[in-house]
């Protein structure tokens, strides 16, 4: 990505924990110019920058023609709890972002940028961690000049959804820390936006797959 370009992004997911946390960023970014949310519901985020749709994830040809920019971020995602079916899941974790980025790759814009989480591999035994390693493999496919894909371990912060079996979870990240490896030491929904934000306007050509305790360091060095 050219340093010091104005930048027109498309940011899905916008009113998740991190991505809520990279629209903020976003908007203060100054090589940021313009900002498209593709929403399911309302960011409920006002700005000269920002540009809303609300569009139907189900439906991509009602939001293909919007995908238009110079890099995507992907922050949509759900739990095998909250989608109630594993077919559920795959639709919002595997299809939906997929979709975007064949809308991405068909109107030519050049970099995808994917949240996923620590651990994504097609060939793990787990579902969760299979469907993330699904969706990397298949955007990996399709050939975009820059593709990066951002595996966080669990995330600490607020969220609009409630899940209480992740806030013990985060509780208990954050109790036992100290014996806990960096690589899976739970990491802030905000930290996590500042890396992506931080990587994006750096990143080289190729594909990269960025975990959690690198996300940690891009971050702290933002």
């Amino acid at each position: 990505m050219q340093q010091n370009k104005k930048l027109n992004i498309i940011l899905v997911g916008a009113t998740g924990l991190v991505g809520s946390r990279l629209l903020r960023f976003s908007i203060i970014n100054e090589q940021i110019e313009r900002i498209i949310l593709l929403s399911r519901k309302s960011s409920d985020t006002t700005h000269p920058k920002i540009t809303e749709h609300l569009v139907d994830f189900n439906t991509p040809e009602s939001y293909r023609s919007l995908v238009k920019g110079d890099l995507v971020f992907c922050c949509i995602g759900t739990t095998i709890k909250a989608a109630r079916s594993k077919e559920n899941f795959v639709k919002v974790d595997y299809t939906y972002p997929l979709e975007i980025a064949k809308a991405a790759k068909e109107n030519l814009v050049p970099a995808y940028h994917l949240v996923t989480a620590l651990g994504a591999d097609a060939n793990s035994s787990i579902f969760y961690n299979k469907v993330k390693g699904q969706v990397q493999d298949a955007i990996a496919a399709l050939g975009f000049d820059v593709c990066c894909f951002y595996q966080p371990s669990m995330l600490l912060g607020d969220r609009t959804e409630s899940r209480p079996t992740e806030k013990i979870g985060q509780k208990l990240m954050v109790f036992f820390d100290f014996l806990i490896p960096s690589l899976y030491k739970a990491i802030d929904g905000g930290f996590v936006a500042q890396a992506i934000i931080e990587n994006a306007l750096h990143a080289k050509t190729g594909i990269q797959i960025i975990p959690s305790d690198q996300l940690l360091k891009l971050a702290k060095n933002a």
